[in-house]
């Protein structure tokens, strides 16, 4: 039940922020995922997008009341893509590092939400690796 709330919680925050505002006047948000990060997002043996990022943007889209969209990216193209409007927010695990701060990328740092936001006890990441 706790890690429910926290995704309330959090896809609540996301929403105000306001990091994904160009979908909100249409009726579908178009995320740009990385599957191949689990247990963030992955793909099942039935090929189904799965992880804790997918039930995050599920929650994001119900309480927006918009259908969700699943674009699959290669990780490096995902900040491109978004760029090129081929969706409307990345819900793949992005560190802030000193290139993704300049400002010829226009990615603001509310757009890359850590992980580590969530209660150490609703979450345990796995070791992070450089993404």
């Amino acid at each position: 039940m706790k890690i429910k709330k926290a995704i309330a919680v959090l896809a609540s925050a996301i929403a105000m922020l306001g990091c994904i505002h160009t979908a909100v006047a249409a009726d579908q948000l178009r995320f740009g995922i990385d599957p191949t990060f689990p247990p963030f997002e992955s793909k099942n043996a039935n090929g189904q997008l799965i992880g804790f990022d997918i039930d995050l943007g599920n929650a994001i889209c119900a309480e927006m009341k918009v259908q969700c969209s699943w674009v699959q990216n290669s990780f490096d193209g995902l900040i491109p893509a978004l760029q090129a409007k081929k969706f409307d927010a990345i819900l793949s695990s992005l560190s802030i590092t000193d290139e993704r701060k300049k400002p010829s990328l226009s990615v603001t740092n509310s757009s890359i939400l850590p992980h580590s936001w969530l209660p150490l006890k609703a979450v345990r990441s796995p070791p992070r690796r450089n993404r």
